[in-house]
């Protein structure tokens, strides 16, 4: 099975109708879930990006699918260099921390928001920074100084960003504002 999974993922495309086409694969159980994220978490893999797309179409779907693995997404969402890889953990990220069937403990939050972090300050593509400002806006509750870091950070980042990102970073400073 996890050959087939392999093959199927080394042949398919990349294209959002092959990887669906596997995700529901998979949610039908034809392929194992569980090989499913030991191929996306295998950065050695060389199409671990394809198998994290999957995982990501699953969390769209519904991330409590996801439960039993979300120690392994915190601990190596930080760690994907493929630029597409990258922007699916920062979505499946934000499906967690959105949603109201799981629960995360503080230890979790902190890395999450820690790797949030990470991709909003760093060279990542504007998707993957929309993504983690959502996830630290949702945070700035809980971590204080998240509201004045990332007002700094959208201060001087703005005018030199994508219109999406101005969007989310006008968002996000009328949320601090309330």
């Amino acid at each position: 099975m996890n050959s087939e999974l392999k093959e199927k993922l080394e042949n398919g495309k990349a294209a959002k109708i092959a990887l669906n086409e596997l995700k529901l694969a998979v949610l039908n159980e034809s392929f194992s879930l569980a090989k499913l994220t030991k191929l996306a978490f295998d950065l050695n893999y060389q199409n671990h990006h394809k198998a994290a797309r999957i995982v990501e179409l699953i969390a769209e779907e519904d991330v409590f699918h996801l439960v039993d693995y979300i120690p392994q997404l915190i601990e190596i969402a930080p760690k994907y260099q493929h630029v597409s890889a990258v922007r699916g953990m920062s979505r499946i990220l934000l499906f967690i921390i959105l949603s109201p069937k799981i629960s995360l403990n503080d230890l979790q939050e902190k890395e999450i928001v820690e790797t949030a972090l990470d991709w909003f300050i760093t060279d990542e593509k504007v998707a993957t920074k929309v993504n983690a400002l959502k996830i630290m806006t949702h945070f700035c509750g809980k971590f204080p100084w998240l509201k004045s870091t990332l007002t700094e950070l959208i201060e001087k980042e703005y005018p030199r960003q994508l219109p999406s990102y101005q969007i989310a970073s006008r968002a996000a400073m009328a949320k601090f504002k309330r």
